[in-house]
């Protein structure tokens, strides 16, 4: 007899035998019947479960506490029906090889197939094994054979990292001596110990030409390898006012390189705007004399018109001359300024 995969349990069978006398003249051809009992018995099958193709990668800046769902797949107890369907399972990981202080926490994969480990974000390779158990029933545990698989740890450019302690700056018109203010702090290079850090400054609205030196970031604590901070530093162009807002990002010398498919280095930083306003001041007028002296006789009258002079004392036609005497001087003041070219006439 061939049983159905899987199956199990007990079936009495009655054996007879026949022969091929016949039953003429009341003869027997059949044996009596003797009964049998067939027992399948109940076999726990290993479990079963597959990994994917691709490596566990993470970068040397993703230290700490990883999760990867679904990391072990198809999980089966074994038969499809019977008892193994009824048992636990449980996985266990074990490190074969790894770098010292690879990991925070060491790897494990709960009955979901889930893969759980902190990293402490040394860069390298940790080779592993993957066994599947079952309870085992009425009989021992089984397991599955050991499946491998890394855990790698690459090391990529990670971007730099900057806050902003404050997003606006302000000065007055024609401020001299603009100091450095300290505008940048807890800059961070990634896991990289030194790497040189350049300040990317770019206008990116307000008003233009109002700086004579444009705003321009120098590291204030550290060096330019561990830079931990960094003041802004302008020149205000002559009279002018009004406000400007700009782009800051930081970019490292680590480059972009690519160490697996999808897995490239950042060199640049995400970018953040601050705002400088230049408050307007008033600048005194000004004026310039026509002659520093001038000479008035007595009792006589002189107005003076454009064009053509009149000498004092003469009729001049269509003007009434007051009763009194008056004197008037036409441009005697002139190259009058209300102060620089952008002040509002007042």
């Amino acid at each position: 007899f061939v049983s159905q995969p899987f199956c199990s349990g007990s079936v009495n069978v009655s054996i007879e035998m026949v022969d091929s006398g016949g039953t003429a003249h009341g003869g027997q051809n059949h044996s009596a019947a003797e009964m049998v009992t067939l027992v399948i018995a109940s076999v726990d099958q290993p479990p079963r479960f597959t990994l994917p193709a691709d490596a566990v990668f993470v970068t040397s800046a993703d230290a700490g506490a990883r999760a990867y769902p679904a990391f072990a797949r198809n999980i089966s107890a074994g038969a499809p029906r019977g008892r193994d369907i009824l048992q636990s399972l449980s996985f266990s990981v074990s490190v074969l090889s790894a770098p010292d202080a690879f990991f925070l926490s060491p790897p494990a994969v709960d009955a979901g197939g889930r893969l759980t480990f902190a990293a402490s974000g040394h860069v390298g390779v940790a080779l592993c094994d993957l066994l599947l158990t079952d309870s085992g029933g009425l009989e021992s545990p089984r397991s599955t054979p050991a499946s491998r698989f890394n855990i790698t740890v690459l090391n990529l450019n990670d971007p730099p990292q900057f806050a902003l302690s404050q997003a606006s700056i302000h000065v007055s018109e024609d401020e001299e001596g603009f100091g450095l203010e300290e505008i940048v702090v807890n800059i961070t290079v990634g896991a990289e110990e030194l790497q040189t850090l350049a300040f990317n400054v770019v206008q990116v609205g307000g008003a233009l030409g109002l700086f004579s030196v444009p705003p321009h970031l120098e590291c204030t604590a550290g060096n330019p390898g561990a830079c931990t901070a960094a003041s802004v530093a302008l020149e205000t162009a002559e009279d002018r006012f009004g406000h400007a807002v700009f782009a800051l990002t930081l970019v490292d010398d680590g480059g972009r390189e690519c160490l697996a498919p999808g897995r490239c280095g950042e060199d640049t930083s995400r970018s953040v705007n601050f705002t400088v306003t230049i408050a307007p001041e008033n600048d005194k007028p000004s004026f310039a004399l026509a002659a520093p002296d001038l000479l008035i006789n007595a009792n006589t009258w002189c107005i003076e018109s454009n064009p053509p002079p009149y000498a004092c004392g003469a009729t001049i036609p269509g003007v009434a001359i007051p009763n009194n005497f008056r004197h008037e001087r036409r441009r005697f003041a002139s190259m009058i300024k209300m102060g620089d070219a952008y002040e509002i006439r007042r």
